[in-house]
């Protein structure tokens, strides 16, 4: 016999929690943006993160994501490199030697990654929070109907 927490319930906590966590992103990545200095680096290296979500365990659909390792020099004449977690299934993208416009923290030079402008932060919050916002739809959907089935009670 199942209790009272059941699918439809965790549906619901799931979508809170995502929108909590976009919004949580969102706050933290727009402070980033605005106290960053902006720079260019340079691709010194990349490096291949494979996808390992892909539920389907098919090779051919497990596209691997180059990386760039950029370098760059800081306002106060530091050189610094970092690794991007960004990156693109296109190998073309970050080739060596291709400048890439980016941005760090100036407290923390290696706090550094990829420039990213507040609309595109604005954009993948609002898709994070629209996913939640599903997720608890289909949560509550579930809860009305097994209600009117008298399942819950």
């Amino acid at each position: 016999m199942r209790g009272k927490f059941n699918s439809p319930w965790i549906s619901v906590i799931i979508g809170i929690a995502l929108i909590g966590f976009s919004f949580y992103s969102y706050t933290k990545t727009d402070k980033f943006i605005d106290k960053s200095v902006y720079t260019t680096g340079v691709v010194v290296d990349v490096y291949i993160k494979k996808d390992n979500h892909s539920s389907n365990r098919d090779d051919d659909y497990d596209q691997p994501e180059y990386c760039p390792i950029i370098a760059f020099v800081t306002e106060s004449g530091d050189s610094v490199e970092f690794k991007s977690t960004a990156g693109s299934t296109n190998f073309d993208t970050y080739k060596v030697g291709k400048e890439v416009d980016i941005m760090y923290d100036p407290d923390n030079p290696v706090d550094a990654r990829i420039k990213m402008a507040k609309e595109e932060n604005k954009w993948q919050t609002m898709m994070a929070g629209g996913f939640g916002v599903i997720i608890i739809g289909v949560g509550v959907f579930g809860i009305f109907r097994k209600k009117k089935l008298g399942k819950v009670g």
